[in-house]
């Protein structure tokens, strides 16, 4: 299972993925293979199980953020952590203009504005490994294949790591404060073995 998988793991994967190193599957965003599903999130190709595939891309709030109750309101791009961090994945509306008003702020922030012209925030979202947040829940019968895993990011780390494109689809709505993570975001990885199939997670959700 993915609680195997150490930090050091995923910042190492995800280190890889950034560099583009050569790997046997990619992502898609097409349609679902659930019936009335919409969009989905499809692995061409194979991985193995242990797998970090994508980020659950959004906006991330603490439980105090005065913001909070409207993203929530009909909201069923929702992801919330164990510590109490929410992640809101929604990739229209309000959450979209959060998004880009927090992903600019960033830009500036880390002195990267210049390194992006013309890029629109459709842009970052698009982005192979920005598609968690498109991943459906499993139909009855059917079994989830990828899992959560929270993941907490601090400046400098693991070669600059959150300022990279593969975390662009990750961002606060609070600035970071000193010595506190500058990214709080959340990772898919593979249950099992996959192959040519629809990435599947289990959101909780109530019958």
């Amino acid at each position: 299972m993915a609680s195997e998988l150490s930090r050091e793991d995923i910042l190492q994967q995800l280190c890889q993925l950034r560099d583009g190193e050569a790997k046997t599957w990619n992502l898609q965003r097409a349609p679902s293979t659930i019936p009335g599903a919409g969009d989905g999130v499809l692995l061409k190709g194979s991985c193995d199980s242990h797998t970090v595939l994508a980020v659950y891309s959004g906006v991330t709030f603490q439980q105090d953020d005065k913001m909070l109750p409207l993203v929530l309101n009909g909201n069923s791009y929702v992801l919330a952590r164990r510590d109490g961090v929410i992640i809101d994945g929604r990739p229209h509306g309000l959450s979209l203009q959060l998004f880009e008003t927090a992903f600019r702020r960033d830009l500036a922030r880390t002195h990267r504005a210049n390194a992006y012209p013309g890029l629109t925030v459709e842009d970052v979202l698009s982005r192979e490994q920005a598609l968690g947040n498109m991943v459906n829940h499993p139909p009855a019968g059917a079994a989830p294949n990828v899992v959560v895993v929270p993941l907490d990011l601090w400046e400098g780390e693991a070669g600059e790591l959150s300022e990279s494109e593969i975390l662009d689809c990750s961002v606060s709505f609070q600035p970071p404060t000193a010595g506190a993570p500058c990214k709080q975001t959340a990772v898919l990885v593979s249950r099992t073995a996959l192959c040519d199939e629809e990435l599947l997670l289990d959101y909780k959700l109530r019958p």
